[in-house]
């Protein structure tokens, strides 16, 4: 379900952690990874995080793989 833009838009810079774990290729970001939201994409069913983890960098995920941080 998409996020209308005004949830959209007060969602970045909030602090997130993953629900469950991760695991695109040979990346495996395990499970309660805390990150922040920088942008809200396709529709606002996926966010762009940045890990504090500095391996996993910044990455895409499902709003439905995040929970409050």
């Amino acid at each position: 379900m998409a996020l209308p833009k005004g949830i959209q838009k007060i969602l970045i810079g909030v602090t997130v952690k993953t629900k469950k774990a991760i695991k695109w290729h040979d990346l495996m970001i395990p499970i309660g990874t805390r990150g922040v939201i920088r942008k809200v994409e396709s529709g606002g069913t996926v966010a762009i995080v940045e890990f504090d983890n500095k391996r996993y960098g910044s990455f895409e995920c499902w709003f439905s793989e995040l929970g409050p941080g």
